[in-house]
């Protein structure tokens, strides 16, 4: 996915005007990028290459990721998109107001309304 961000930035270049930041630009690429793979391909999991240690820490680890990772799929698509742009991107409010088109004051309650939703989707793994 993330060649295919680059590849949509890089032929899309000649159409940035500037009116916003350049970083805001392409993470609204990346945004967009994600959403349409979702779409074509909504149950298809992540592959994650990594060495393993010891293999039954890394199955339990994979696991609870993967269950993490759907849970937070399981949100409404705003709530997941702020989730992934601030606390996985760490984009600021404005820059996250900036590619999800929005107010920057209305980002704060909305996220702190998206974290809430996951913590009660997440409780029972704790």
């Amino acid at each position: 996915m993330r060649q295919m961000t680059f590849v949509r930035a890089f032929l899309g270049l000649g159409k940035f005007r500037g009116e916003s930041a350049f970083r805001t630009w392409l993470v609204r690429i990346c945004v967009n990028t994600a959403r349409s793979a979702r779409r074509r391909a909504p149950r298809e999991p992540v592959a994650w290459q990594q060495d393993c240690v010891d293999p039954g820490a890394e199955a339990h680890r994979r696991l609870r990721a993967e269950e993490i990772r759907r849970r937070i799929a399981s949100l409404p698509r705003w709530a997941a998109e702020l989730i992934a742009l601030c606390d996985l991107q760490c984009l600021s409010y404005r820059d996250i107001a900036g590619v999800l088109g929005c107010s920057c004051g209305g980002i704060g309650p909305r996220l702190h309304r998206a974290r809430r939703m996951l913590k009660e989707r997440l409780e029972d793994l704790a």
